[in-house]
C-alpha cells in the first residue's frame, strides 16, 4: 500500500487557501482534474459528513476526522468505499495541512492507503489538482483578487 503526498508552496494566507479547499465553487475546479463534475459537499465541523460526487453519478461518503480551520482537514472513507482496497478493513483517508507564514502557505496533501493500481491512477491527478489550489488561492488572495482588481466591484460594495 502507498500514499500519495504533494507538498506546494502559496503565495496567499492560509484562510484563502482553506476558502478554496472547501468552498463548492472553488472544489468543482480542483476536483474536476479527477473526475468531471467532481464536487464535494460537507458541513465543514468535525465528525460532519462529506460527500463527493461528479457528473456519472458516482458518490463517495466519509467523515471529517480532524479539523483545524486554516491548519488541517482530515477526512476519512469507511472500507466498503475505499479504492485502494475493496472488502479490506483499512480505511481511506486525504489529508490537507497547511503551515502558514503570514501571507504565504505551505499545503501538504496526503492521500491513501492506496494499492498500486489506484496510486498509479490518481497520482497524476493530485499532482495536477494541487497545482490548480495553489493558482486559485493566489488569483483570490486579498489584494489581489477580483474584486481588489476591479474599481467597479468597489464602487458597488
Amino acid at each position: 500500500m502507498q500514499t500519495i503526498e504533494r507538498s506546494i508552496d502559496i503565495d496567499a494566507p492560509a484562510s484563502t487557501v482553506w476558502t478554496v479547499l472547501t468552498t463548492p465553487d472553488y472544489i468543482g475546479q480542483w476536483a474536476d482534474t479527477f473526475m468531471p463534475g467532481a464536487n464535494a459537499q460537507s458541513d465543514w465541523t468535525l465528525g460532519g459528513d462529506i460527500t463527493w460526487t461528479d457528473d456519472a453519478d458516482f458518490a463517495m461518503h466519509g467523515k471529517i476526522v480532524e479539523l483545524e480551520p486554516y491548519r488541517i482537514l482530515k477526512t476519512a472513507y469507511p472500507p466498503e468505499l475505499n479504492p485502494a482496497a475493496p472488502g479490506d478493513k483499512t480505511e481511506f483517508y486525504e489529508t490537507y495541512l497547511l503551515d502558514a507564514d503570514g501571507d504565504h502557505t505551505r499545503l501538504t496533501v496526503t492521500c491513501g492507503p492506496l494499492n498500486e493500481a489506484d496510486y498509479d491512477m490518481i497520482a497524476g491527478p493530485w499532482s495536477e489538482a494541487i497545482e490548480t489550489i495553489k493558482d486559485l488561492a493566489e488569483r483570490e488572495r486579498p489584494g489581489r483578487g477580483a474584486a481588489a482588481r476591479s474599481p467597479e466591484a468597489h464602487r458597488h460594495a
